[in-house]
């Protein structure tokens, strides 16, 4: 654009085929060539023409997650983590971890902005569970595991009222179903579950298990994954296994029980894109 722009400037003081008239063309050409190898690169990179007007919108889906976005969805995200402070940034950690593994899996920059909003928000439903439920450390009895089973809809149907972000409902109503179909609310088989939903699913299960809750003490990385592949084909997509693994070898993914105080700290208040910068 600032090439463009400065080709505007010597059509106003120069002549045909002298240095204003070269250098006019010049500046023209240069522009559209950084157009066009900026298209080619989206393309290249998503093997999607649509990837590349949502690009020209949205280059980076996690550093603009907050631009643009309804001030009711930050204060929402805000108040999953207020009503169950035992979390420590969890609902951030999660967003954080899901935009990598869709970039692994090649999703375009506007599925993964949609992916880390769903990812941030998929508990929103938990609002309406006491927080003796919550946060209790022993087994739940059936009548609060029913209620607990409650926040996936309940949580799809708020968001269902607000416009601008009523499109990631059907990931919050989702992300708790598994691929064999024993899971809730809505006991959906594999074709039925959006590929989004899975991998929030993936990343929710790690982080849960690698912090820890006050009912579960903390396991590796190792114990972890090997966690995940155990449920591989029945809880878990392996294509999101595959992409989490991926991202934690080559550095994308750091697991919280790695990241220094200050990231879980900015997770906690919010900060994803500073998260995933510090994580990368």
């Amino acid at each position: 654009m600032a090439f463009l722009a400065e080709a505007q400037l010597p059509p106003l003081f120069g002549r045909t085929w002298q240095l204003s008239w070269w250098l006019y063309h010049g500046l023209f050409l240069a522009g559209f060539l950084i157009v066009l190898a900026a298209w080619g690169w989206e393309w290249r990179r998503a093997r999607s023409v649509s990837a590349i007007p949502a690009a020209v919108v949205m280059r980076d889906a996690l550093a603009q997650l907050g631009r643009g976005r309804p001030a009711l969805a930050v204060s929402l995200a805000e108040e999953i983590e207020r009503h169950d402070a035992e979390t420590d940034g969890h609902v951030h950690r999660v967003g954080v971890y899901a935009y990598e593994m869709g970039r692994k899996l090649g999703l375009g920059p506007a599925a993964l902005r949609d992916l880390v909003l769903g990812a941030q928000l998929r508990d929103l439903g938990k609002i309406y569970i006491p927080r003796r439920v919550l946060q209790k450390p022993g087994k739940l009895t059936d009548a609060e595991f029913d209620l607990i089973k409650t926040h996936p809809r309940r949580g799809a149907e708020l968001l269902q009222q607000v416009p601008r972000i009523q499109h990631v409902a059907q990931l919050v109503c989702t992300h708790q179903e598994r691929l064999d179909a024993r899971g809730y609310p809505d006991a959906l088989t594999e074709p039925a579950i959006p590929l989004e939903a899975r991998i929030i699913s993936v990343a929710d299960a790690f982080d849960v298990m690698t912090r820890g809750r006050v009912y579960q003490a903390p396991r590796s990385v190792e114990e972890t994954l090997a966690e995940l592949r155990n449920c591989e084909g029945t809880q878990f997509d392996r294509r999101c296994i595959d992409a989490l693994v991926t991202a934690i070898e080559d550095g994308s993914v750091v697991p919280a029980q790695a990241m220094p105080r200050v990231v879980l700290d900015q997770t906690a208040a919010g900060a994803a894109s500073s998260a995933s910068e510090r994580a990368a």
